[in-house]
């Protein structure tokens, strides 16, 4: 993962861990930004180069994956009492240590969730990019050492 993403990543949640003091408006724009990130990860997925789309896709697909869950199990993770996932009892934990700030509970969740997700897309990232380097050593090391890869040459083609 590129080390502006890490940077990225890591002033989007010291940012929403800020905003729970502060109120809506700073929680409302980090959400916000955590969805632009997406979308314009889905955008690198479609139009990207070859080695910037394995990243995208290592992001995207663990972030839907997450977004469905948390469609599907509804609008107890948005409530404290009820938590399912990780991310939402983490949030009810910190409840009245925030609680004298101006965010609300339904703001909280939402951040927790935000991260959740950057955190997830991230590891999703770094897997992907992981893959693609391991892959590409071996491939490498096939070609030095002049065994074949398990790709079928064109000089095997019949004619």
């Amino acid at each position: 993962m590129p080390l502006r993403d890490v940077f990225v990543y890591t002033g989007l949640i010291a940012l929403a861990f800020g905003s729970m003091r502060i109120g809506s408006i700073p929680a409302a724009i980090i959400v916000f930004l955590v969805l632009v990130i997406y979308s314009f990860r889905w955008i690198i997925v479609f139009v990207g180069t070859k080695d910037e789309r394995p990243i995208a896709i290592g992001f995207v697909v663990p972030t839907t994956v997450y977004g469905i869950v948390l469609a599907l199990v509804g609008s107890t993770e948005f409530d404290v009492h009820s938590p399912v996932l990780i991310a939402s009892q983490l949030a009810g934990m910190t409840v009245p240590f925030v609680r004298g700030g101006m965010a609300t509970i339904w703001e909280m969740m939402s951040l927790f969730h935000a991260i959740s997700a950057i955190l997830l897309g991230a590891a999703g990232s770094f897997f992907a990019q992981e893959t693609v380097r391991r892959r590409a050593t071996q491939d490498a090391k096939c070609e030095v050492s002049g065994t074949q890869n398990l790709k079928p040459s064109n000089s095997s083609k019949l004619v």
